[in-house]
């Protein structure tokens, strides 16, 4: 299923305190987020060249962002009870 971890998020006290505050400074950067990149790489060799790169973005995510992530994640999870999959077997 397509869904945001729960150890990922943050408690809900905080996202709804962020909600309000969210409004008037949206680029701020300090949506609280744990390390994905220790959870994207398991090789630490590559782990290593990931935190090396200079295009990587090192500052937490600004707020703004973090909301429209928690708004679509939520929208994601609800439309996939929509899906339909045929699975009718048709001949080419």
């Amino acid at each position: 299923m397509v869904r945001i971890s729960p150890d990922i998020k943050p408690p809900e006290f905080l996202v709804n305190l962020l909600k309000q505050v969210a409004p008037f400074v949206p680029t701020l950067p300090v949506a609280p987020t744990k390390d994905v990149l220790a959870q994207a790489f398991r090789r630490p060799e590559i782990l290593e060249m990931a935190r090396g790169s200079p295009y990587g973005y090192r500052m937490k995510p600004r707020l703004g962002t973090a909301l429209q992530v928690g708004r679509e994640g939520g929208r994601v999870c609800c439309m996939c009870d929509f899906v339909v999959f045929n699975v009718a077997s048709t001949s080419y």
